[in-house]
């Protein structure tokens, strides 16, 4: 797994994500979810609520591998 997009995909696309990040408290709407999946880049305010998402589904998503794509560049950027 080595972007963002990949990592959404993982905890069950955007509409799954989002609704999760509600359970969680943290209102997201599904379009936003998937504006992060096709931008390929999460903002990081939401990375700790992700990492405990993807904790309770045993999924390796954590706050280091959400940096560790922007850092190696495999989030993905928008071209205008």
């Amino acid at each position: 797994m080595g972007n963002h997009s990949e990592m959404i995909r993982e905890l069950g696309g955007p509409h799954r994500l989002a609704a999760d990040l509600t359970k969680a408290g943290v209102s997201v709407k599904p379009v936003t979810a998937r504006a992060w999946a096709i931008r390929g880049n999460i903002p990081a305010k939401y990375w700790p609520h992700i990492q405990s998402i993807a904790k309770a589904q045993r999924k390796p998503v954590t706050i280091v591998a959400l940096a560790a794509a922007l850092e190696t560049g495999t989030a993905l950027t928008r071209v205008e």
